[in-house]
């Protein structure tokens, strides 16, 4: 869902806002949290319209849930872009002082979070790309936000164009592969799937695990990033090796059924011929 932050121009607000809307769908947070978001279109009145709106979407109730599968449901990903005013930051007000925020920011927490932060002591241990002197991409497991400062007119012009949309399509594919390997994997269990199960795997390797997704060579960079800090390398072998697993064993089981029957001819067999064994002795007697 893509907000706009309009009326002001203090980064707390900014701070604040992306800490409250984080959580707007969450069962534990009071719809009075929000009183301050003004919703900007003649669709919604308020929040409760927009909360509506994602049960329809998404097809689950927030007050009927009890699967812990749908906990990735409860808490919106923040994917955010804020710049500053070159006069903050520029050759001679560095990034450092702005740490605290800066790290605020990247974690989505409020502006008024006790922080003395830095990259030792950051409780997410942010990612960040610091490609160009005026710009950090920061990657958690619940956000991407990008930083920057008006110094260099493309951080205002280009970049927000690409972080939008090469960045965002790239942010959207591999969280529906993180979601993706965590449902198959919690449907493992369910052996009556196993089948569907394997044809879905096999799909999703072939289909987009196995293809590049963008050709940028910035884009790779973030994709590859993001793979490492969500953990989807690990996701993807944990979910392939129980499937070999579970596939190997109802192989085993279905190979001990045809034992069985090969054993029951065997056995019928053996008696036939026992049978006609006695007989012609009977006969020749």
């Amino acid at each position: 869902m893509k907000t706009n932050l309009e009326g002001t121009n203090h980064f707390s607000d900014i701070l604040n806002f992306n800490y409250k809307f984080k959580d707007i769908y969450s069962e534990l947070n009071n719809l009075r949290n929000y009183e301050n978001i003004r919703i900007q279109t003649d669709t919604f009145k308020d929040v409760k319209d927009i909360l509506e709106l994602i049960e329809q979407i998404t097809g689950i109730n927030r007050k009927k849930k009890a699967n812990k599968k749908d906990i990735l449901n409860d808490r919106f990903y923040t994917f955010a872009y804020a710049c500053l005013e070159s006069e903050y930051w520029n050759d001679r007000n560095k990034l450092e002082n702005y740490l605290n925020d800066f790290y605020r920011f990247v974690n989505v927490f409020p502006s008024n979070y006790p922080a003395d932060f830095n990259q030792e002591s950051d409780p997410k241990k942010t990612t960040i790309i610091d490609k160009l002197k005026y710009y950090r991409i920061s990657v958690t497991k619940q956000a991407s936000n990008l930083f920057c400062s008006g110094m260099d007119t493309y951080n205002f012009t280009m970049l927000p164009y690409e972080y939008e949309n090469e960045y965002f399509y790239t942010y959207i594919i591999t969280l529906y592969q993180k979601i993706f390997l965590m449902r198959l994997d919690a449907e493992f269990k369910e052996y009556g799937k196993i089948k569907i199960l394997r044809e879905e795997f096999l799909k999703f390797t072939k289909q987009i695990w196995e293809k590049e997704i963008t050709l940028s060579d910035s884009g790779s960079n973030y994709y590859s990033i993001l793979k490492e800090v969500l953990e989807l390398e690990d996701l993807y072998a944990e979910s392939k090796n129980k499937y070999e697993i579970i596939y190997k064993d109802l192989n085993i089981e279905k190979n001990n059924k045809y034992y069985i029957i090969l054993l029951m001819l065997l056995i019928f067999s053996l008696g036939l011929n026992l049978m006609n064994v006695l007989l012609l002795i009977y006969y020749l007697s």
